[in-house]
């Protein structure tokens, strides 16, 4: 899933417009204007969540090659999961970075309450809901 962090989520080009913040520096919002929003809205987080998962993809294959892990096109799905400062726009499809991402290395360990389950880096957040009852900063990747 990866779904943007706040910070990022209040700087989309279709959030930004309806955030105002008041006097006492609380942010308030137009929901009318929202509701109007909302499909640019949620456009715009799919496109973040994908940019989030083509960066950790990234990462992964940037392991991957330092580990000289022998796997098909791994130099060609490097490159072109760079994602320039400046832009953020790639053609990989989530159908080419499954198999890579589903590969054992490519999970997450959850240590909270000696729990060392491994799960999919977008499974972890659903598994941390359903079983510790929320987000908690104990699972970890297992490469770096």
């Amino acid at each position: 899933m990866l779904f943007p962090d706040q910070d990022h989520f209040l700087r989309l080009n279709a959030v930004r417009p309806h955030w105002e913040v008041d006097a006492r520096r609380r942010q308030v919002v137009d929901e009318v204007a929202w509701e109007t929003a909302l499909p640019n809205i949620k456009a715009d987080i799919e496109e973040a969540k994908h940019v989030n998962r083509v960066r950790h993809f990234h990462q992964l294959l940037k392991t991957l090659r330092q580990a000289r892990v022998p796997i098909d096109n791994l130099d060609d799905l490097f490159e072109r999961s760079t994602l320039p400062t400046s832009c953020i726009e790639t053609d990989i499809t989530p159908e080419e970075m499954e198999p890579i991402l589903s590969l054992y290395v490519a999970q997450t360990l959850c240590t909270d309450e000696g729990c060392f389950s491994t799960h999919s880096l977008f499974d972890t957040f659903s598994h941390e809901d359903l079983k510790h009852g929320g987000s908690t900063s104990n699972s970890h990747l297992l490469y770096k």
